[in-house]
């Protein structure tokens, strides 16, 4: 060991006499050198008494409720999602929908897991940018050769406000919406938010009562545009919330098996918002998307306080597990888009209630 006179100076001590060779030439004291190394955590540990089993268990459990899942929407979207068939047309919309989002949003990220979606279900890029597939009426993705090649800063990753008059009918009368904006089944009257997906861009519905009691619309420009976090985070409280609006999404996109079947909204019960005032109130959340193609759709979200079931509006159509198992076995022909005779569908799906199928049970279990 050093003297603390080398020590200092961080020279070599020889060590073998008192004094060192170097401390006699320099006529210094030669003093053995006292590592203090660590005595300052053993003093820290000394002065702070340990915690008791008890604190420990406590500081664990509210380190576990703070955590954040490590695990991305997307991730369990396409977990749910890669059971079912190559040719099921909500499927392909979607892989689809995630590719024009990639591509004008420049993420990779998002990219990866649309090819690795497309690769479970054993889609090819043929079939999903070239349109080699066999839905009648459906193109290959050429909105992607404009955008393609831009540069990310001029891409266009939003548009204006969506307007209730540019809303298909099909999708206002399948969510029981009246036309009077004095009645309470008008949209405006409703905590309502929908979102227009085409050619990897959006733009977003938001209705009075929503911008004044939930978000504003502008605010919803502003978080889409700047791509840090997602939309329905603004007002979904917690992860648990997000992924009943995943639940929610895959079943939208999971019912479309074929381009033109009746729209079936759904009801999720026991979910929560925040409101502006940062209350977090329960609700239902009612989900219904419409698929105009495999580029363009519409979502709508409606978030409500639950009312008894004698209150609701009448339902004219049920569906049951044994009416949407054989959904995969019929043809486009035989499931025709709704005529104008079919403008008032109050049925509803109530996730909660719901027989899943086992193809379905496969896809939706958390």
């Amino acid at each position: 060991m050093a003297c603390r006179e080398c020590h200092l100076a961080k020279t070599k001590c020889d060590n073998k006499s008192n004094p060192c060779v170097r401390c006699a030439k320099l006529s210094l004291k030669c003093v053995r050198h006292m590592s203090r190394q660590g005595h300052g955590r053993k003093e820290r540990r000394r002065r702070s008494p340990g915690k008791t089993e008890e604190q420990q268990q406590l500081d664990a459990k509210k380190k576990a409720a703070t955590a954040a899942p490590i695990v991305r929407l997307e991730d369990d979207v396409a977990k749910r999602t890669c059971k079912l068939a190559p040719g099921h047309y909500g499927l392909n919309s979607l892989i689809r929908t995630w590719i024009g989002y990639a591509i004008t949003r420049r993420s990779t990220s998002l990219m990866t897991r649309a090819f690795a979606l497309a690769n479970k279900c054993g889609i090819s890029m043929d079939q999903i940018l070239c349109g080699d597939h066999d839905f009648p009426g459906e193109g290959p993705m050429e909105f992607l050769a404009k955008t393609l090649l831009k540069p990310g800063s001029q891409q266009v990753a939003t548009g204006k406000r969506l307007t209730l008059t540019e809303v298909p009918q099909i999708l206002l009368d399948a969510v029981n919406c009246s036309s009077k904006e004095t009645e309470q089944r008008h949209p405006e009257n409703r905590w309502v938010y929908m979102r227009e997906r085409m050619g990897g861009t959006d733009r977003h519905y938001v209705s009075r009562a929503f911008e004044r009691d939930v978000v504003s619309w502008q605010t919803i420009q502003d978080t889409w545009k700047a791509n840090r976090t997602e939309v329905f985070g603004l007002w979904l409280p917690t992860w648990e919330e997000k992924l009943k609006y995943s639940q929610g999404l895959i079943h939208q996109f999971s019912l479309h098996n074929v381009k033109g079947i009746p729209l079936a909204p759904a009801r999720i019960a026991g979910t929560k918002i925040r409101l502006a005032t940062s209350e977090v109130v329960d609700v239902e959340c009612i989900v219904c998307g419409y698929f105009h193609t495999l580029d363009h759709g519409y979502l709508w979200l409606e978030y409500s306080q639950p009312i008894p079931d004698e209150e609701r509006f009448p339902v004219t159509k049920e569906y049951s597990a044994k009416e949407l198992e054989p959904l995969s076995k019929f043809s486009a022909e035989e499931l025709e888009p709704l005529s104008s005779a079919d403008d008032k569908l109050d049925f509803w799906v109530n996730i909660d209630e719901f027989e899943w199928t086992s193809e379905l049970e496969e896809i939706m279990n958390v």
